[in-house]
Parts: C-alpha cells; sequence; structure tokens
C-alpha cells in the first residue's frame, strides 16, 4: 500500500492511498499454460517467414548468379551469353553489366585475332608468291646454263634474266627487312632540324633522270622560303622514294605527277599524285595494310610494304600519312609540324 499526500486546486489537503495487486499463483499459473497457444503460432509464423524470406534472397542473390555461371561456362565453351538485368540488387546488376562488357570484348578480339589470322595466310601466301616467281626462273636458267643446254649467243639473255630477277629478289628482300626494322620497338629516328622546301628540291633533282626513264614527266609547286622542321632526312628520303617508286609502276605512261607543298603556321602538307593506268580497286583503307597493292599488280614486281612503310615512317616524325583514290587518279599527302612561328622568325633572320 501506497500513500501520497497532497492539495487539491481548491487548497483542501488530500491523501491518495495506490494499492498494488499481485496475481495470485492459480492466476499466474492459468497464463502460463495460455501462453503455449502463442509459441505454437509463432512456429508457423516463423517457418513461412524463413520461406518467404529465402525465396526473396534466391531470387534476389542464387538466380543471377546461377545466370552469371551459365553465362561463365558458355564463354569457355566458345558461346556467347549475355547476363543482362537481371536482378535489382545494384551490386549484382552491375556485375552482370560488367560481365556483358567484358564478353563483347572478347568477341571483338576474337574476330580481330580470326582477321590477324587471315592476314597472316594471306601474308605468307603473298610471300610465297613474290619469292618463288624469282627463284624458280634464277633456278631454270642456272640449270639450263649448267647443263650447257644454252647455246652461247643467248647466253647473254639468259645472264641478264637471272640478273633482274635476282635484284627484284634483293628488292623483296630489303623491303621485308626495312618493314621488320620500321616496326621493332628499338627502332629510333634521327631527327634535325631541316628546311623543307630546300630537302625537296634537293631531292627531286636527284630523281629527274630516273623519271624520265620511267616515262612520266614531273610537275613541282613548292614555295620560295623555308619551311624548318624536324625530320631524319635518310628515312624521309625513303618515304618519298616509297611514293615515287609507286607512282613509276602504276603511272599512266606520258603522265605527269605533281608534287605540291602547301603550308600554314603549324605544319607543311606534301602531296603527290599522279593519274594510274587504271583503277585501283582496292578500298583506301585496305591499301595502306601490308601487302596489299592494286588489282593489276600482282604481275609487277614489289612487295605491297611501300605505303605502310611510308606511313609508319612518317608517324615516327610525328607527321601524318593520308591517301585518296578518285578512279584512276592516286594522291599521297605526308604533313609534317613545324617550327614555332617565333623560332622560324629568329632561323629566317
Amino acid at each position: 500500500l501506497s500513500r501520497f499526500s497532497f492539495t487539491g486546486a481548491d487548497g483542501e489537503s488530500r491523501v491518495l492511498l495506490m494499492s498494488t495487486a499481485f496475481p495470485d499463483e492459480q492466476t499466474t499459473y492459468a497464463a502460463y499454460q495460455a501462453s503455449w497457444r502463442v509459441w505454437l503460432l509463432l512456429l508457423p509464423v516463423s517457418v513461412l517467414a524463413g520461406a518467404f524470406f529465402a525465396g526473396r534472397i534466391r531470387r534476389a542473390i542464387r538466380l543471377p548468379l546461377d545466370r552469371l555461371h551459365d553465362a561463365m561456362l558458355a564463354q569457355v565453351e566458345g558461346r556467347s551469353v549475355r547476363v543482362g538485368n537481371c536482378t535489382d540488387v545494384r551490386e549484382l546488376k552491375r556485375i552482370g553489366e560488367t560481365f556483358d562488357m567484358l564478353s563483347d570484348r572478347l568477341a571483338e578480339s576474337e574476330r580481330e585475332r580470326e582477321r590477324l589470322d587471315r592476314d597472316r595466310q594471306r601474308m605468307i601466301a603473298d610471300i610465297s608468291h613474290d619469292i618463288k616467281t624469282p627463284v624458280t626462273v634464277i633456278a631454270g636458267y642456272a640449270d639450263a646454263l649448267a647443263a650447257g643446254k644454252i647455246p652461247p649467243e643467248d647466253q647473254p639473255r639468259c645472264l641478264e634474266a637471272i640478273r633482274s630477277r635476282t635484284q627484284a629478289l634483293t628488292g623483296l628482300v630489303n623491303a621485308f627487312h626495312e618493314y621488320a626494322k620500321v616496326e621493332h620497338p628499338a627502332f629510333t629516328l634521327h631527327a634535325e632540324r631541316t628546311d623543307l622546301c630546300e630537302f625537296l628540291r634537293v631531292y627531286l633533282a636527284g630523281k629527274y633522270g630516273e623519271i624520265d626513264l620511267a616515262g612520266f614527266g614531273l610537275d613541282i609547286n613548292l614555295p620560295d622560303r623555308a619551311l624548318r622542321c624536324q625530320l631524319d632526312p635518310l628515312q624521309f628520303r625513303r618515304v618519298l622514294d616509297n611514293l615515287l617508286g609507286n607512282c613509276a609502276k602504276y603511272a599512266l605512261e606520258g603522265s605527269r605527277v605533281y608534287v605540291e607543298l602547301h603550308y600554314d603556321d603549324k605544319s607543311a602538307t606534301l602531296s603527290m599524285k599522279n593519274i594510274s593506268r587504271e583503277a585501283l580497286n582496292v578500298p583506301v583503307e585496305r591499301l595502306m595494310e601490308r601487302f596489299v597493292r592494286g588489282d593489276e599488280s600482282r604481275s609487277t614486281d614489289g612487295s605491297g610494304l611501300g605505303l605502310s612503310i611510308a606511313q609508319s615512317m612518317t608517324e615516327l616524325q610525328k607527321g601524318t600519312f593520308q591517301i585518296e583514290i578518285d578512279g584512276d587518279l592516286f594522291k599521297a599527302m605526308v604533313t609534317l609540324p613545324l617550327a614555332p612561328s617565333e623560332e622560324l622568325a629568329e632561323m629566317k633572320g
């Protein structure tokens, strides 16, 4: 029993008596007996709740993981299976999207590998063809001469054939060697500051006799000023040799090769164009590939590496190399960076 004294709102003193009633033993036992019903109800509710959450977890986690596992097995077997948006769980969704990206990259890499394999097989076939033809001619004439089957009056002609085929074979070997050297990681250039206009004048002057013998003319348009740039004279001369070599092989007899040099404040662009004997039926992007030549060039000497080497040499000198084909018009453009304008002013002074 608890007693509390207090004063009411009317000022009268009052006393509050509170009594705490405790359940007796019989009442407590009856309540304990009734609680088993709650425990019996809690068991199936817990089982149902556990099954519900297990199903949700399986749907949210297990199924996406199974799908990801199946997709990985498919990749091992060479099949492509996309995981896609298979769950609402953000982390698992991100993993699925990343796997699809990886699968796409692998498929792209496989297509690139197949393309490189085809190119390698074609390269081997082209090299075999290019080497087999001169070797067969050389071996045939050499055997005939050794066996004494060729009369003395025909021997100079045979020796000339052997000499020309030997030169062609040497040119192929040199082209393969040059290409391998350019593609090697240890290959370095020895660039020096060069007046591009003067360099081209000297180079083209030395080519006039060769161009005249090839049966076509040369039309040159160079600025009457100094255009300084950093280039390796030896390697840049090889770029020009490859371009003129293509013109000599494919130019229409009696036509002219036009060489022009244009510039702005930052770069100079050398263009070389000519009329080919017939339209080149090779796409521009393929013409820059290794061992690719115009349709008619299978009957001509050459490795199909000239333009590829010219492009690599130009890019190593921080320039750009571009080819344009319009029917029978062939145009090559080499762009090189120039020295800054303030340096140009000092050089000219």
